[in-house]
């Protein structure tokens, strides 16, 4: 394997936390030397803040070595971190957090403890809080017991069971540990090869424990290392783990990734053990809040909420698991390739492990009512109420709506009712899109003809055009579905197949068949297709007469030549 480029690549997640990603991005101005990127991944806001990050970002100056990459589902923490990490090769890579703010020799210190701790597979800094104070960081993984550890919240039983207490005492010296919080962690790129990315049927949560198992089982070692400080603001990018917020009711999905992981590694009686554990200890808290008037140690209903997933604990956090198991610790290496960047990614970042949708919440474009959307989709067609593809999108929408309604029982009778319309507009129209497709707003469906719209994700803006398919390539690969990003202009009779993403702002033309991942600002055609990216000399004019594109050469192996051929291209205006 050669050397990469990049020395070093760090990946910042962001939902709707642009105000902190600003922080943390000026943190790192001046910290970064050659051969050192920052990508900051988008998991899908919604709220505009790609748009704010990639202004701040051009404002100040920081594009030689910062960009935005805008993911088009909100997979979790884990799904928008393996995207980042999928879209650069490097040496090693640091995860970070939105919420922190990076210390003046903070990433040198973290380049410099993996060189001298050659065994060492991931590395983490101090985290501090606003006020300086050292958090703790680093831990043992969770067991059964442990769990009657924290329910109880006694200090005679935390001494008597010790070495089942999670969190380890504050070390100013290197120390190995079991697993670190991954607020902030350097991660070598070998290790990521070896072991793969992380496991994304972990939602948010649990994520990091899980990787460390990993990484451990495969050799490596855990280092936590103190000099290096990084400052946490606990919980500002999730809301969960800042101190006003810790007695709250959290979101299901940590339950369902505290499920996972127990039953992942102690199996089911191990899950129940931990539950009847905690339920044990609970009743030592409980008696001592009773009794002695102290707050409350347990979250809101969390004696309710541990028995999330009990029946089906290896059930992914929000996202339905592919098949195909776990991530292989010791499958090959091989070439992954996101927004037209190839790079070499560890076992299990392949398409084929993405997971597709449950279907099981409204999955309707945040912050806008139902009646909203509607008259918003029936402006997009026209103000036609006869034009099919209003009717599709609009039974659509519907069927995501009722999933927020209260329990099944209490939704069943709008189930039948969407069952009814879905089925309608099928047999009437032939337009299939069922409402686990994540559909963006003011898609334009243009009907005149069968309609077979299978996809993970459809973008805003996006213009489909009559008898179009989107779906699997192989009928033995049905979770391979596409993605189609904002502002795509879909031909007649177009064709896309399998787990490809067809970037924004793209052109696909009539009859094409897409079966490769194509970056933004393509223009697609041919059977089967090939996407055409405009070259260097060609950028930043309109695309009028003959144009010179790059295509990848079918045949060709990492780094070979890119062929150059030349094209025409109508005038890129979408004329709709």
């Amino acid at each position: 394997m050669s050397t990469p480029e990049v020395r070093l690549a760090i990946i910042v997640l962001n939902y709707r936390t642009p105000e902190m990603v600003v922080d943390c991005l000026d943190s790192l101005q001046g910290e970064l030397g050659p051969g050192m990127v920052t990508v900051v991944v988008d998991n899908a806001s919604g709220d505009g803040s790609a748009d704010r990050i990639e202004a701040h970002v051009a404002r100040s100056g920081y594009e030689g070595w910062a960009r935005v990459l805008r993911s088009p589902v909100n997979g979790g923490f884990a799904a928008g971190n393996n995207l980042g990490i999928r879209s650069v090769s490097a040496g090693n890579y640091i995860l970070l957090n939105s919420d922190t703010i990076v210390r003046p020799g903070a990433i040198a210190g973290l380049l410099q403890g993996l060189t001298e701790n050659p065994s060492a597979g991931i590395i983490g800094p101090g985290l501090e809080g606003r006020d300086g104070t050292l958090e703790k960081s680093c831990f043992r993984f969770p067991h059964p017991v442990s769990e009657l550890i924290r329910a109880a919240g006694t200090g005679l039983v935390t001494r008597m069971l010790r070495r089942y207490d999670v969190p380890m005492e504050l070390s100013q010296v290197p120390v190995e540990v079991d697993w670190l919080a991954f607020a902030c962690v350097a991660i070598r790129g070998v290790v990521l090869e070896q072991v793969g990315l992380l496991d994304e049927g972990f939602f948010m949560y649990y994520e990091d424990i899980d990787y460390c198992q990993k990484v451990r089982a495969a050799g490596w070692k855990i280092l936590y290392w103190p000099k290096p400080r990084i400052v946490h603001l606990m919980g500002g990018s999730s809301n969960i783990t800042s101190s006003d917020h810790s007695r709250r009711r959290p979101p299901r999905y940590l339950y369902e990734a505290r499920a996972r992981y127990f039953s992942k590694y102690h199996g089911g009686a191990g899950l129940l053990a931990a539950n009847a554990l905690w339920m044990a200890g609970r009743a030592i808290s409980r008696t001592r809040e009773l009794v002695e008037g102290r707050q409350p140690v347990a979250r809101d209903r969390e004696a309710r909420d541990i028995w999330t997933n009990i029946l089906h604990p290896s059930e992914a956090a929000e996202l339905a698991r592919a098949p195909g198991g776990e991530l292989g610790a010791h499958a090959s290496a091989r070439e992954g390739a996101v927004e037209g960047v190839t790079v070499r990614v560890g076992p299990g970042a392949g398409p084929e492990h993405r997971q597709l949708p449950l279907g099981d919440r409204n999955a309707n474009p945040e912050g806008i009512g139902l009646l909203e959307l509607l008259r918003e989709d029936f402006a997009t067609h026209d103000r036609n109420l006869l034009e099919p593809g209003f009717w599709a999108v609009a039974v659509h929408r519907f069927g995501n709506w009722r999933m927020g309604i209260g329990p099944r029982v209490v939704r069943a009778p709008l189930t039948v009712a969407y069952r009814t319309l879905f089925t309608g507009v099928n047999w009437l129209w032939g337009i299939d899109i069922g409402y686990n497709v994540k559909l963006g707003r003011r898609v334009r469906l243009w009907h005149h003809g069968t309609m077979v719209l299978s996809a993970r994700a459809i973008g805003d803006d996006v213009h489909i055009r009559h008898n179009t398919t989107f779906g699997v390539a192989r009928r033995d690969q049905s979770w391979k579905l596409p993605t189609i990003e904002d502002r795509v202009d879909v031909g007649v009779g177009a064709c896309v197949l399998g787990d490809v993403t067809v970037g924004h702002d793209s052109f696909i033309g009539a009859n094409a068949v897409v079966v490769r991942s194509c970056p933004p600002h393509s223009t697609v055609v041919g059977i089967p297709a090939r996407p055409l990216v405009r070259s260097e000399r060609s950028a930043g004019r309109p695309a009028r007469g003959p144009v010179a594109f790059r295509t990848p050469d079918p045949g060709a192996k990492d780094d070979q030549a890119l062929e150059e051929v030349v094209v025409v291209v109508i005038d890129a205006e979408r004329k709709s």
